[in-house]
């Protein structure tokens, strides 16, 4: 918009070293993959998801190896 009116959202984000993890070891134990068969497509591209910070937790234990 050549007007000035666009403003884009943006969120501050603390970013952390970590080890990657597979994805598949924890789809069954995530509240927002569970049993869920198009868990990506379906709820990622919305762009902002909320995940619970048990979900948090069990990633963070995953990628910290």
């Amino acid at each position: 918009m050549t007007d000035g009116s666009f403003h884009p959202l943006r969120s501050d984000v603390n970013r952390q070293n970590a080890n990657g993890a597979p994805i598949r070891t924890l789809l069954d134990q995530l509240s927002f993959t569970s049993g869920k068969q198009n868990w990506g497509g379906d709820q990622m591209r919305f762009g902002l998801l909320e995940i619970s910070a048990d979900d948090m937790d069990l990633s963070a234990d995953a990628i910290s190896g």
